[in-house]
């Protein structure tokens, strides 16, 4: 099977890089030096010549804040992107895994979002987002569309690295303790990724959208407890800041947020057999890996 990864060189990506090399697979790696995907023309000249039989979209603009005054680069990369990949995905009869957000929903709801409730994005990101789900949804039968949330791991930037790199710094932190959402390991995202490749190999499939994220709801203050908690066991020398909760209407962003984010993944367990991410475990695994190459 041919099969082509957008976005290599991202937090999933580079964990999906790096089990797709340990693969069977005729593999074909790209990050923006390689693919541009925001160059239509160079797009579908590359995406043809390659020919897969899979491609996975793990890029995006994931700036919340700056995607609300970049918006028209947000849009391009998020949304009309992807739609000329699912028109070329259509052209040469290729199958689409595109990776999206729990940005999609307003926050308002009481109870975890399933993958047919209604979205109602707040802001750009995740506007452009859903935009281009729509845009697969529209143009494509054979897809998959995965949405997760809070995506972390030893790799790029994200909350856990940036929560030690304070926690080393400062001795006091006020973190958000009224937003709820499910972390996600980006390793676990990678690996029920290639368990999707395989039901698509053995033809044993369904399409559509699934949700995969933690197997618990958290708020960033009990994350960044965590986060602190692992790694004192790890550096006993560490001393934990003082955190102080504070409401999301007293820590000012650009964009708003969704008070709560969570994510039914019932689907994704019944239909395709593939459990959520352990997000605790996910932690420990990567303040080991922190911890071992030194890559704060």
């Amino acid at each position: 099977m041919r099969v082509l990864l957008i976005g290599s060189s991202g937090q999933v990506g580079q964990f999906l890089s790096a089990r797709l090399m340990e693969s069977q697979y005729e593999i074909y790696l790209t990050d923006r030096n390689k693919i541009d995907i925001s160059v239509f023309s160079e797009l579908e000249e590359k995406l043809i010549r390659f020919n897969p039989e899979v491609i996975i979209n793990a890029s995006a603009y994931t700036n919340v804040d700056e995607a609300e005054i970049e918006q028209n680069l947000a849009n391009l990369i998020n949304h009309l992107a992807l739609k000329k990949i699912s028109e070329i995905c259509k052209k040469i009869e290729c199958i689409l895994i595109h990776i999206s957000t729990d940005y999609v929903f307003d926050g308002t709801g009481k109870i975890p979002y399933k993958e047919d409730d209604i979205t109602n994005p707040l802001g750009v990101y995740g506007e452009t987002k859903r935009k281009g789900e729509m845009a697969i949804e529209k143009t494509l039968d054979k897809y998959i569309i995965l949405r997760t949330s809070w995506v972390f791991s030893e790799l790029s930037n994200n909350f856990l690295k940036t929560m030690i790199k304070l926690g080393k710094k400062r001795n006091y932190l006020e973190i958000v303790s009224d937003q709820y959402g499910c972390p996600t390991y980006a390793d676990d995202i990678a690996d029920a990724i290639m368990k999707i490749i395989l039901k698509i190999q053995s033809e044993s499939i369904s399409w559509g959208t699934f949700h995969f994220c933690g197997d618990k709801s958290t708020t960033w203050y009990e994350f960044a407890n965590f986060i602190f908690d692992e790694y004192s066991n790890l550096h006993p020398d560490f001393t934990k800041p003082d955190i102080t909760r504070i409401n999301s209407n007293k820590f000012f962003t650009k964009a708003k947020r969704p008070i709560y984010a969570v994510l039914d993944t019932s689907k994704i367990q019944q239909t395709l057999d593939i459990k959520p991410s352990n997000w605790k475990s996910g932690v420990i695994k990567s303040l080991r890996s922190i911890n071992k190459n030194n890559n704060i």
